[in-house]
């Protein structure tokens, strides 16, 4: 088998920042406006790999040269980027706090097949990090998890007795 996708889409897309800067460099604000976190992610490897400096990844980030150089470390480290979480937004129910997306959501996709790959094909959007956040969240609140699933398939089984025709 060839180059995956992203092998050779990212190989062209170096070519035609080459050829078209300005329409490379919107393509790539397309996709840090898709997954902002991205950007971050990217930014903090390049200063590892000593393709930015610190102080040029501080500006595109809009934080500190220290704060870059902390999260260079933790990089360093081998630590996986976390994803922060929303405990409590007035509901009660835990969120990744990117995307809203409520973590025992993620936490019962993930518990029918155990399978990352299938979690990441339910929720398309949501970063690695962000899934491993939520699957985290889970194994460590396994009871406010639980809760919450229970009271949502009760839910959908009592909505179902309701109304037997509807899918």
């Amino acid at each position: 088998m060839g180059k995956s996708l992203s092998q050779w889409a990212l190989c062209e897309l170096c070519q035609l920042a080459d050829r078209d800067p300005q329409r490379a460099d919107r393509i790539v604000e397309a996709l840090w406006s898709a997954h902002p976190r991205l950007l971050g992610e990217l930014a903090i490897a390049a200063v590892d790999n000593g393709l930015i400096s610190a102080e040029e990844a501080a500006e595109v980030l809009a934080v500190s040269a220290e704060e870059v150089k902390s999260r260079v470390e933790t990089f360093r480290k081998g630590q996986k980027p976390s994803a922060p979480i929303v405990e409590d937004d007035g509901t009660g129910i835990a969120l990744l706090a990117e995307g809203h997306v409520p973590v025992w959501e993620v936490v019962r996709e993930y518990r029918k097949s155990h399978d990352i790959q299938a979690l990441a094909l339910a929720f398309p959007a949501l970063t690695s990090a962000e899934l491993d956040a939520a699957i985290d969240y889970g194994k460590e609140h396994p009871d406010e998890i639980d809760n919450l699933i229970v009271k949502y398939e009760n839910m959908q089984d009592r909505k179902r007795s309701e109304y037997p025709f509807a899918k």
